[in-house]
């Protein structure tokens, strides 16, 4: 029998036995994150206990944070991100880093990590959800002649309203560079909307 499913049995365990050392705990957790090992409740359970234990909060926490807000089978991943936020300790840009990854390998949907990152927005958090985003959007544009991920327009849209809410200044490379592209695709005219926000409009609004 593979180890990870012994392992699986007891993941609820790491919070409690490291409780001021959560980015130790979240480490153990990160494995039965793939998809293929996904043990869903186990590991998303964890992610309440993990926001209320002490320590930093770095990228294993953000691993298990970004990949719990992927499934969508509960609304508590969006509780817990809108506690840690209020507390001061969300890591915004690795949440966004590993959501970009997440995305781009499969692990999780599109379509679902725009309606939780939604949620968070509505409810108050979107400053958070532009952070998140944007930390995101430079492994999610696609590269010239690659072809865009599915549901992608729909997340430009979401950062782009988030950065509308909260204000959001100061040109992304990436974005720059996509919304320079000739065409007038759906996500094209949003990322050009995006970089015109971020620049002041001063941006490429094609």
């Amino acid at each position: 029998m593979p180890s990870h499913w012994s392992e699986s049995e007891h993941v609820h365990w790491w919070p409690s036995m490291l409780p001021s050392h959560r980015e130790v705990a979240a480490a153990y957790l990160t494995p039965h994150l793939l998809q293929r090992y996904w043990h869903g409740p186990a590991v998303r359970a964890q992610a309440r206990p993990l926001a209320r234990a002490e320590g930093p909060a770095g990228p294993a926490f953000a691993t298990v944070l970004a990949r719990a807000l992927g499934d969508r089978n509960t609304q508590e991943p969006v509780d817990v991100l809108l506690e840690v936020a209020a507390r001061g300790e969300l890591p915004t840009a690795e949440i966004g880093r590993q959501t970009g990854l997440l995305l781009v390998s499969g692990e999780v949907r599109m379509i679902d990590m725009v309606a939780a990152l939604d949620e968070v927005a509505r409810r108050g958090g979107h400053d958070q959800v532009w952070r998140i985003a944007a930390a995101a959007l430079p492994a999610l544009l696609p590269a010239p002649g690659e072809r865009p991920k599915g549901g992608l327009t729909g997340f430009v849209t979401l950062a782009r309203m988030a950065a509308e809410w909260c204000g959001a200044r100061g040109e992304i490379p990436e974005v720059r560079d996509t919304a320079a592209r000739k065409g007038h695709s759906g996500l094209l005219r949003e990322i050009r909307r995006l970089h015109s926000q971020l620049t002041g409009g001063t941006g490429q609004e094609g």
